[in-house]
């Protein structure tokens, strides 16, 4: 896959006008470049892209990543959109990777300049090779808490094509699924140390099989106690711990409460499901984003809480093996750390740990080590 980095110039970047005339040259092929989804998409943000080059020739299709940033105005949380460029150079004849390069548009303005719209991104190979946009009218906005909120979709960038070709195969690889599966009693054992007894005592609890999540103990109380694998890693941010669904032997015993047991579990059993798929992180975000949006998720908008308590939980490479941390989860759906007080990780404050600002935003708060309870096979 070639590396794509792209940002958008200063100016209101999302155009409700029709597409514009061609511009000059040949067509010879064009670009269609996947926007990840996020949270904010104003000016200075930062999005994930991935696009694909299919030439008019019909050759094989040269694929690109990268970023794009400085995207527009504040539209708040936005679903995955489809940027679409037409490409036209001098010729027909465009060597593999000649979209290699940097491109630069304009401010946004419906004016013509030299024949060529002012939203039309110019460069590579003396710029003579351009990139025409065409408009997605109408994109729906995800986890929006305002009604009937939308936005227009089509955007004027600086690119930067960097060729990386080896980058895609050389990705993250998942380890065989034994690594995430336990023995049956073990895993119910740890799944029950993350609460104290009398919570996880009576409590529901689910093991993971090769198919998710099953219930092995039926409970009374309505919590649900089980073990995350790297799949319970963040949807969105920060960006490193999200390669966590590699790391097979991650092991986060959680007990929720009856809310949570509603509403953040089958996000988080999802987040497994793709995973066990074969999804990597961009396609656990898509797929939980195209689940809420139809209704296949809850809607998250109330507190709730669970408990991680387990003194054998290991949470990843950051913080290593051994390390004893019990804490209490608070699920506040669109929290971000300043409406904490702005504490820093590792502070013995609350803090906000996964997906600010998000409907699956996670506040932890620390407890002393003396409430640590060891997994007992029983």
């Amino acid at each position: 896959m070639k590396r794509l980095i792209a940002a958008v110039v200063a100016g209101t970047a999302w155009l409700a006008a029709p597409a514009m005339a061609e511009g000059p040259g040949v067509k010879i092929g064009v670009l269609t470049c996947n926007v990840d989804s996020g949270w904010g998409f104003v000016f200075g943000s930062s999005k994930d892209l991935k696009c694909t080059y299919t030439a008019a020739r019909g050759a094989v299709a040269e694929l690109y990543g990268g970023t794009i940033s400085k995207f527009g105005i504040d539209l708040g949380y936005t679903a995955g959109s489809v940027i679409v460029w037409g490409v036209f150079a001098p010729a027909i004849d465009v060597a593999p990777g000649a979209l290699q390069g940097d491109y630069a548009g304009a401010t946004v303005s419906a004016a013509v300049v030299g024949g060529v719209g002012a939203n039309v991104l110019v460069g590579r190979l003396n710029n003579s090779i351009t990139l025409q946009p065409h408009c997605q009218p109408k994109a729906r906005r995800l986890f929006d808490d305002r009604k009937g909120a939308t936005m227009k979709t089509c955007a004027l960038a600086l690119i930067v094509l960097l060729a990386s070709a080896a980058a895609e195969a050389q990705g993250p690889k998942y380890p065989p699924l034994s690594e995430y599966l336990m023995e049956s009693a073990a895993e119910i054992a740890l799944a029950r140390s993350a609460a104290p007894d009398n919570v996880s005592g009576p409590a529901t609890v689910k093991i993971l099989t090769p198919r998710g999540f099953k219930v092995a103990v039926e409970g009374q109380n309505g919590f649900v106690c089980l073990v995350l694998r790297g799949w319970g890693a963040p949807t969105y941010s920060p960006p490193p711990l999200r390669d966590y669904v590699y790391v097979g032997d991650l092991r986060a015993p959680i007990c929720f409460d009856a809310i949570s047991a509603r509403t953040m579990m089958p996000y988080y059993e999802l987040r497994h499901e793709l995973g066990m798929a074969g999804k990597g992180p961009d396609e656990i975000t898509r797929g939980v984003e195209v689940a809420y949006a139809k209704g296949e998720l809850p809607r998250i908008d109330t507190a709730s809480i669970a408990y991680m308590f387990s003194s054998d939980m290991y949470l990843g490479p950051h913080l290593g093996h051994g390390l004893i941390y019990p804490h209490l989860m608070l699920f506040l759906p669109y929290y971000d750390n300043a409406k904490l007080g702005g504490n820093e990780r590792r502070s013995g404050l609350p803090f906000m740990s996964d997906d600010a600002g998000t409907p699956f935003a996670v506040t932890i708060v620390p407890m002393d080590k003396a409430f640590a309870i060891r997994a007992t096979v029983k």
